[in-house]
């Protein structure tokens, strides 16, 4: 299964069905583009999660890097979630609440007719889906200015405080003694608490079997002493959600992984 369905051949790209673009200079030799046109690609999407205003996916080199899910301002602390694409754990949340959603193609990408600067000197930084139309924001930058960095971030997210290796080693060790070739789900999200008194709290599969297998990998995150950092902002440290990826390779080996970069302060 894939994240994302391309967005079939009747997506609308005349610049007659544009809306009056918005553009204003961010800072020297760097402006921002926004427009919107009529796109119904991901109508299906937002009316099976009716509690979404809109869903938004930035880019990065043409290719979906980020997603945002919209909630309304009156659902307090979910205005937004933030799924990493680059991020195991938060790919295999995403589609397995979710399910796919709609994006441009490259080709599509490339066909873009940006207002007053044809098709090829803007880069799109993001699509917002809202069920009847798509806004499509880029970036125009004059040679040698610093370009959209779909890399930003508000801080730290949060981590294992030792050698994330030595958790790997444990688990896949503890489980060579009683898997006796058993067969289990070999990918697993688990989503918990990280303190700011650097424990891990209130773990809980939540994509994946509970099998012999979730249930050693639970009781190793949360046993080692050295505990985990919490996430931190550019002053202090934050208690919030963080998810951690699980793999089970079929040689028995077995990989973790951990949020990548801190967007939101909710951790996710």
């Amino acid at each position: 299964m894939k994240l994302f369905l391309t967005i079939w051949a009747g997506f609308l790209f005349s610049t007659g069905l544009l809306a009056q673009p918005t553009k204003r200079q961010i800072d020297s030799g760097r402006w921002y583009i926004e427009f919107s046109m009529p796109d119904t690609a991901n109508r299906g999407f937002l009316s099976r999660h009716d509690s979404l205003n809109s869903i938004t996916v930035v880019y990065k080199d043409k290719l979906p890097y980020i997603i945002f899910l919209n909630f309304p301002k009156s659902v307090p602390g979910r205005e937004r979630m933030h799924f990493d694409l680059a991020f195991a754990g938060d790919r295999y949340f995403f589609l397995n609440k979710y399910g796919p959603v709609r994006q441009f193609s490259v080709k599509q990408i490339d066909q873009i007719k940006w207002p007053e600067h044809g098709t090829t000197d803007v880069i799109l930084t993001s699509t917002t889906f809202d069920g009847d139309s798509v806004f499509c924001r880029g970036e125009f930058t004059l040679p040698n200015v610093k370009k959209f960095n779909a890399d930003w971030n508000v801080g730290a997210p949060a981590k294992f405080r030792g050698d994330i290796k030595s958790l790997e080693e444990k688990i896949a060790r503890e489980f060579r003694k009683v898997s006796d070739g058993m067969v289990i789900d070999s990918l697993l999200v688990f989503e918990g608490t990280v303190t700011t008194q650097f424990k891990l709290e209130g773990l809980s599969l939540v994509v994946g079997r509970k099998s012999a297998f979730s249930d050693l990998a639970a009781r190793v995150l949360l046993e080692p002493k050295a505990g985990w950092y919490p996430a931190t902002n550019s002053i202090r440290p934050v208690e919030g959600r963080s998810r951690i990826f699980v793999k089970l390779k079929p040689d028995g080996a077995v990989i973790i992984e951990t949020p990548r970069i801190l967007r939101t302060m909710s951790g996710s």
